[in-house]
């Protein structure tokens, strides 16, 4: 009889245990006062030295590639053509399109690959730093502090001085682009 109340203590004890658990599991991890739609997530990359930001929900991977074919009569915006997995995407040069200083030869063979509805294309990376959440009112306009290049494509910088790419106008650029070839 004391055995079957030790047994039935423990379980007691253990449904509690796990009832709380539960409930705390349960809680949003973001405080209250914040909404899931304020936080950006933003995956992080280097072109030369400057940082850069793409939203996590418009990134399909992130890859390498040892080689890419150039296309004859390209723009110097495209970087050219790469198979991924049997894939092909269009690798775009942001170095030239924002006027950084690019040396081919230093090409670190990273791609982070996009998606926007029903274009997919790559954008050409030095290096992947991460990615991060960046509460909305931190991001803020960009048309003061950038240059005449970068204006069309950074739709925002956040409080650290990153600036946020945005994919809309560079999906435009391609379909530009594309029209001359």
């Amino acid at each position: 009889m004391r055995t079957q109340k030790a047994v039935d203590k423990k379980v007691t004890s253990a449904n509690e245990i796990l009832k709380k658990r539960a409930i705390a599991l349960s809680k949003p991890l973001l405080d209250d006062s914040k909404n899931q739609d304020d936080i950006v997530q933003l995956l992080m990359f280097k072109l030369g030295s400057q940082s850069y930001g793409v939203e996590i929900n418009y990134v399909q991977e992130v890859s390498t590639y040892k080689e890419f074919t150039l296309l004859p009569k390209e723009s110097s915006l495209i970087l050219g053509l790469v198979n991924i997995r049997g894939r092909i995407f269009t690798i775009f040069n942001l170095k030239n399109l924002f006027n950084l200083t690019d040396d081919l030869a230093k090409t670190s063979g990273r791609v982070i690959i996009l998606n926007s509805g029903d274009i997919n294309l790559g954008i050409s990376v030095d290096a992947i730093n991460g990615v991060i959440s960046c509460p909305s009112e931190n991001i803020k306009s960009a048309v003061e502090t950038l240059s005449a290049a970068e204006k069309d494509y950074i739709c925002g910088v956040t409080s650290e001085g990153i600036g946020i790419i945005s994919l809309e106008n560079i999906v435009l650029e391609r379909k530009k682009i594309m029209k001359k070839v």
